[in-house]
């Protein structure tokens, strides 16, 4: 028996990569929602109620290390899986995503064929 689909929710600035990750997450029968741009709206996340937040790190004025942990704050999302998408590599990226309050981390490009698969099994995991 298939698993239910998960509902996803995107920010990122780039229209392109919020495009692409969603051909990604819906041709694996996902539910997608997105901000674009570099103000997020967290009401409206919240409102989403998303299993899992994309999330780009580098937005503008607004960083994505600053909204996972104004996400965090909201217990309507403690289950929910925050991932970090970023074309930043180093570990020290990745360790200050984790003190942020994110569950992943995934480094631009995302590669097509296996994307949507490794982020569900992320997701999947007891929190």
């Amino acid at each position: 028996m298939a698993e239910a689909p998960l509902k996803y929710y995107i920010v990122d600035d780039d229209a392109d990569a919020v495009e692409l990750i969603t051909l990604m997450l819906e041709s694996a029968g996902h539910a997608v929602e997105s901000q674009i741009g570099w103000i997020w709206n967290v009401p409206e996340i919240v409102r989403a109620c998303p299993d899992c937040v994309l999330i780009d790190l580098m937005m503008g004025e607004q960083g994505g290390l600053e909204l996972c942990r104004e996400l965090r704050a909201h217990p309507e999302l403690n289950q929910a899986t925050l991932v970090i998408i970023t074309a930043k590599k180093g570990d020290v990226w990745r360790q200050r995503s984790e003190e942020a309050g994110t569950d992943g981390f995934f480094i631009k490009p995302l590669d097509p064929s296996s994307f949507a698969a490794e982020l569900e099994k992320l997701v999947r995991l007891p929190h």
